[in-house]
């Protein structure tokens, strides 16, 4: 189960190794364990393979912390996902580091996904029911999921936690003869902490999502990745709109910065994932360096475990994602004094009333550059004060309320010369005596305007793929 609230005053261990595995589909093992047949039957004019009923539940491919399996009864064949073709040789192995997917072995169902009113779930981001082509996902870990499969640039691709429709990275491979490049992709964002679609979200084919809506069609077919972060206890569902989805495994790590190479023996690799990144995507930019508002000067404590907070914006709210480290510099200290910073997550406890989720460091040299380094992911150990507490799993740093200082029950003194969120490049910077940072982060971002993938201004009544504060979005 995914853990949501989080406690204020509590130990904290990060993740070091970073588990990695592959789940591959083989024939041998669909054949022979499951009872699915290669053999094809005469339809409709065209040779056709036979679908086999395999009832939900029914494992694929697995590995130390994921299970792939059916989510729907449904007829199943073993299938290739080798593809595109170039140089009349299909791209079918998968390369992750060392480790390899062949994408000749696959499977693939019999039925087009389609929600309770028999309509494709893709169109409003609705929930399938079955018999439906849909591979679960059941993963005792977090991580990233990289789900490979053949996909068709004309389809739709959904993407579900716990049956609540989310956003995810999908890059795609292609012979590069019509109107895409070899190799495209799009980020779906979604809202909230989750990253999930609002209802109601129309997620359109990739071509649509990378060309426009006003694009030529172009249909094409290739080597895909969709990858998107996994926790502990969820359940994850992948399926194409208005399609049965054809896959090989999958790959599973705990950083999500993998890159992914195919290959066809004769032809060029291509790189369909560059550092958990869609190749040739503009790199994301870098947060200007924060100095904190107010921050700074001649400081007093009584010794009662007071101290002074700074407000990051007016909402308390402040995203800080794009940051990896906040610091302190300082001198004239004296006393005992804790720096930190306060996340805008909190729980309400008996005991304790409303606590709010912080970072700490207590300070002790005289003068210096101190920095707590803003991890994306933190382990709760304990419950509030150190006490057991049902509130375990990950913190997700992403937005924060406060900073402070404060003395631990001595009287105590500071002369703060700035404290700062930025990259560890400028934290280094910072340690190193390197150039004071004086520019000061607004509160509101300085342009709020809403643009189409052609760069035009568009306004809230758009519908489609938008960019609004460099991130795109798709607006209904």
């Amino acid at each position: 189960m995914k853990k949501i609230l989080l406690s204020a005053v509590a130990l904290f261990a990060t993740m070091t190794v970073n588990a990695q595995e592959v789940g591959q589909i083989t024939t041998d093992d669909l054949v022979n364990r499951i009872g699915l047949t290669t053999d094809k039957e005469e339809k409709d004019g065209k040779m056709q393979s036979i679908k086999i009923d395999v009832a939900a539940g029914t494992m694929f491919c697995e590995s130390a912390n994921v299970t792939m399996s059916a989510a729907f009864d449904d007829g199943y064949s073993p299938e290739s996902a080798a593809a595109p073709k170039i140089d009349d040789a299909n791209y079918g192995t998968i390369k992750i580091g060392d480790l390899t997917i062949d994408a000749t072995q696959g499977v693939q169902g019999n039925s087009n996904p389609k929600d309770e009113a028999g309509a494709n779930p893709a169109l409003a981001s609705t929930v399938p029911v079955g018999p439906a082509a849909v591979f679960q996902f059941d993963v005792k870990k977090n991580g990233y999921l990289y789900v490979f499969h053949k996909a068709s640039s004309n389809k739709n691709y959904m993407v579900y936690e716990n049956k609540a429709p989310m956003g995810y990275i999908f890059t795609m491979a292609t012979d590069g003869t019509k109107a895409l490049p070899k190799v495209f992709g799009y980020e779906l964002k979604g809202e909230g902490e989750f990253n999930y679609l609002p209802e109601g979200t129309a997620v359109a084919w990739p071509e649509k999502i990378y060309l426009g809506e006003e694009a030529e069609d172009v249909k094409v077919n290739g080597l895909s990745v969709i990858k998107f972060p996994v926790f502990e206890g969820c359940s994850y569902w992948v399926n194409a709109g208005g399609s049965k989805i054809t896959s090989c495994g999958y790959y599973f790590d705990e950083t999500g910065d993998a890159t992914v190479t195919i290959e066809n023996g004769v032809s060029e690799a291509i790189t369909i994932l560059d550092k958990g990144q869609i190749p040739g995507a503009e790199p994301k930019p870098v947060a200007e360096p924060w100095k904190i508002e107010g921050a700074e000067g001649a400081m007093e404590y009584d010794g009662s475990w007071k101290g002074n907070w700074w407000n990051l914006n007016e909402d308390m709210n402040a995203d800080i994602s794009g940051y990896d480290y906040l610091w302190i510099d300082y001198d004239g200290f004296e006393g005992a004094i804790q720096f930190g910073i306060f996340y805008s997550e909190w729980q309400k406890t008996e005991s304790w009333g409303e606590v709010w989720y912080t970072d700490q460091v207590d300070l002790t040299d005289a003068a210096g550059v101190v920095g707590i380094k803003i991890e994306k992911t933190k382990i709760i150990e304990t419950g509030i004060g150190g006490v057991e507490s049902e509130y375990k799993g990950d913190i997700y740093a992403k937005h924060a309320r406060q900073v402070f200082t404060q003395d631990k029950g001595k009287a105590s003194k500071i002369n703060i010369k700035g404290i700062y969120l930025g990259s560890e490049a400028d934290f280094e910077a910072a340690k190193a005596g390197g150039s004071a940072i004086n520019s000061v982060k607004k509160a509101a971002n300085a342009d709020d305007a809403i643009y189409n993938i052609a760069g035009q201004k568009v306004n809230a009544s758009y519908k489609g793929l938008v960019i609004k504060n460099g991130k795109k979005y798709i607006q209904k």
